[in-house]
């Protein structure tokens, strides 16, 4: 993989100088993180059933899926950390997503009958955390810990949604305590969620506002924002945890803009050096970096270079060793309607009219590898697309990842096609994601040959109503 981008990626931000130094900084005492550490899911189904998993690391950019119809497989993964793990079912033609954490260093059992369900040989304690959010999603819908929230996206007052979200991370709390009365979990865990669901009411309100780093006027200048702002809770011990990384990374964001009135990368970063210390530092730097390396690539050389003498953490270390051939590049992709994406078995610019140079009507997926409605409409996508794809539809899929590893990965393990898969510069930000208002993925378009929009909010594929558009416009031509 490391050769692969290494081969495609366009421009080279280090000297060799400066990479031997510093992959000397990111070795040094790396291996003493525990790379041992080893867990597995066995899948035991009685018959051949459809999976779909979804591993989704707290530093979101390690994530693979995994779909297959299967009846005997075994997954192991090397999870220092807990690792949440989203999965899919599809029961009466709707998309069922559920969720569940995967400890290091354990054997689960999953079997999958109409709906997934996980056990462990453990103990029934096990069993009942490893069944929470099942019960969970029966009531308040699926849980990802990922951004942009569904259930709040009508609401346009700000206080009235900093209300509504409050109210359910109470509901969730209450619920969890309600679970402990009838069924049996341990102290450690149920801690752990409590944490999450802290730290994701922050998420849920925050991703509202952030576009491009800056945060909106009107939560920038509203009194109940800064007391909520003000009662975040900064806990190293929960680095770990995806939320709390999601939370603490729009925390710095958003104090340096109400403090230094800058909403630069460069000053961000300078931000949470100064005012930020130990773990929390390390993994809000790690994924400003991340973010920076396709919106500002200049100024991510500098920021990687500091960082690799800065960072303290010694599984961030190592992960981010992992991560540099990928981090010290960038392709150069940045002008106006341009993707990246194969030509001939090579990593290309394209430019947006070359793809759309057909006689097909256009249906565009927007995705990223880390986010889970957007990866569980996938299988959906795939039988749309038998369909149709000899009438007349042409199935595209626009990622927005800021790592092109993870677009890769992902792309690969969905088993995308590489002519109809394609990696979007800067991601939301981008020129493209821009002229289409893509905000909140997942989201899709249909287009004409020309690039003319003829559906700026088309049906997902898990909806029935997408065919009823295909076969009117299919009529049409």
């Amino acid at each position: 993989m490391k050769n692969i981008l290494i081969s495609i990626l366009i421009a080279f931000i280090f000297s060799c100088t400066s990479e031997t130094k510093n992959q000397k900084i990111l070795e040094k005492n790396s291996s003493d993180v525990n790379s041992k550490a080893e867990s597995k899911v066995i899948i035991a189904n009685e018959t051949e059933k459809y999976v779909f998993l979804h591993p989704m690391s707290f530093l979101e950019s390690t994530s693979i899926p995994y779909e297959k119809k299967i009846k005997n497989d075994t997954l192991i993964f090397n999870n220092v950390y807990p690792l949440d793990i989203y999965s899919v079912d599809d029961k009466d033609n709707k998309v069922i997503g559920n969720y569940f954490i995967l400890m290091p260093n354990e054997t689960i059992i999953l079997r999958k009958e109409d709906l997934i369900r996980v056990s462990s040989a453990k103990d029934s304690m096990r069993v009942n955390e490893l069944n929470f959010f099942f019960d969970y999603t029966k009531k308040f819908g699926g849980y990802t810990g990922i951004t942009y929230p569904t259930p709040f996206q009508k609401i346009k007052n700000p206080e009235q949604r900093l209300r509504d979200i409050y109210t359910l991370y109470q509901d969730r709390i209450q619920f969890l305590d309600d679970y402990c009365t009838t069924k049996s979990i341990s102290t450690q865990y149920k801690k752990r969620l409590q944490t999450q669901f802290f730290y994701k009411q922050y998420t849920d309100f925050l991703y509202f506002y952030n576009k491009g780093n800056k945060f909106s006027d009107e939560i920038m200048k509203s009194k109940k924002v800064d007391q909520f702002m003000d009662k975040i809770i900064i806990n190293d011990a929960s680095f770990n945890i995806r939320e709390y990384g999601e939370a603490l990374s729009l925390k710095a964001v958003y104090t340096n803009q109400k403090q230094n009135n800058s909403t630069s990368f460069l000053s961000i970063f300078e931000h949470t050096t100064k005012n930020y210390s130990g773990n929390t530092k390390d993994i809000i730097l790690y994924k400003l970096i991340n973010q920076c390396v396709f919106a500002e690539p200049e100024i991510a050389q500098k920021m990687i270079e500091e960082y690799a003498t800065i960072v303290q953490n010694q599984y961030l270390k190592k992960s981010f060793y992992d991560e540099y051939g990928k981090f010290k590049q960038v392709l150069s992709a940045q002008t106006q309607n341009k993707v990246i994406g194969y030509q001939n078995d090579k990593i290309s610019e394209i430019k947006l009219e070359t793809i759309l140079n057909s006689s097909n009507i256009n249906y565009i997926d927007f995705w990223a590898s880390w986010c889970g409605p957007c990866i569980a409409e996938i299988p959906f996508s795939k039988k749309l697309k038998q369909e149709y794809q000899n009438k007349g539809i042409n199935f595209m899929y626009f990622s927005v990842d800021e790592n092109p590893s993870s677009w890769e990965k992902a792309m690969n393990q969905l088993n995308l096609k590489k002519s109809e898969s394609y990696l979007i510069p800067k991601g939301n930000d981008s020129d493209i994601a821009k002229e289409f208002k893509i905000s909140t993925i997942p989201r899709y378009i249909i287009l004409d040959n020309k690039g003319k929009i003829i559906n700026a909010d088309a049906p997902r594929p898990s909806d029935p109503k997408i065919r009823q558009i295909f076969d009117e416009l299919l009529k049409e031509k």
